[in-house]
Formats: C-alpha cells, sequence, structure tokens
C-alpha cells in the first residue's frame, strides 16, 4: 500500500502503542532474559493460542503459540513463541528492511553498558556520542550502543543529550 492512499490522519484515531511483539526461540528463557534486562513485571508468562483465527489473522497455517507479556513503565513487550510451525531463526542485518530494534533510555549509559559487559551481553561496539560530523544535528551528544537479545535480535540503550 503507497502511504499516498491511506486516509488523513483526521479521520484515523491512533490512540497510542499499545505493545510491541517479538517471535522468540524461548518463551521462558526471553521473559527472563528481558525481566531481568529491564525490571519489568510479568503481566502473565505462558499463554497458549491456536486455531482458524489465529492462523488467518498472522497468515500462519495452522499457527499454535505461547505468548507472555512483560510490562516496562508504559510499554509492553509482547514476546511469542510458536510452536507450530516452527520459526527461521533470526538472522536479519540492522539495514535489512523488517528489522526493528528496541531502544531502552537509560540516565548513565557508560554504568548501564558497564553493568551488562559484566553479566556476560555482547555488544556490537563501546557506546557512540553522536558529534556535528555525524550529519544529525538533532542528536548531537546523544549516545546509544547495540546488543543482542538471546535470539540475536537486536536492542539498544541509549542516553538522549544533556540539555
Amino acid at each position: 500500500m503507497l502511504a499516498d492512499s491511506l486516509p488523513s490522519a483526521n479521520g484515523i484515531t491512533l490512540k497510542s502503542v499499545n505493545h510491541i511483539g517479538i517471535p522468540v526461540r524461548n518463551l521462558d528463557r526471553s521473559l527472563k532474559f528481558y525481566r531481568k534486562l529491564t525490571g519489568g513485571t510479568v503481566l502473565f508468562a505462558d499463554n497458549p493460542m491456536y486455531g482458524k483465527g489465529l492462523s488467518k489473522g498472522t497468515k500462519v497455517d495452522n499457527a499454535s503459540l505461547r505468548f507472555g507479556l512483560l510490562k516496562i513503565d508504559n510499554t509492553i513487550l509482547e514476546l511469542i513463541e510458536y510452536e507450530n510451525p516452527r520459526g527461521k531463526d533470526f538472522d536479519r542485518k540492522n539495514n535489512d528492511i523488517g528489522s526493528i530494534h528496541i531502544a531502552f533510555e537509560v540516565p548513565d549509559i557508560q554504568t548501564v553498558y558497564k553493568q551488562l559487559k559484566t553479566q556476560g551481553v555482547e555488544f556490537n561496539a563501546p557506546p557512540y556520542t553522536f558529534t556535528e560530523e555525524d550529519g544529525a544535528p538533532d542528536i548531537v551528544g546523544a549516545t546509544f550502543a547495540y546488543f543482542k537479545d538471546p535470539d540475536g535480535i537486536q536492542l539498544e540503550i541509549f542516553e538522549p543529550a544533556k540539555s
């Protein structure tokens, strides 16, 4: 669908982002990882879902899955383990279409970076602070670092520029 063919925002009411869904290989492992990472609250940990409606809505034939929800401040992560059919392992790069990432804002990126490294988290590179040479004047002074979850999905810690 072309963006030009969408109706104007005046006719649509998208209230807020309700949740972010992430297909995972192992629901229990991922809930544990994300809970430890964020300190979020598990709303529920193991809901089964299956049937014709799910298969039709997701365009996944004979779909059955387990899912859990993790509340992090005003955001909910939905972690989804497809039991049937099993999905392929994540193999995308940041520049691949459809590869999203979740950025977690932190108050002190250097401290969080060191804590996560101590806990065995592997980062793509140490935290980087944007400068004028990066060509993005609106984020000069902001700092980021990418790392991966247990399934190889890109995540980010992000510290906004100091005002």
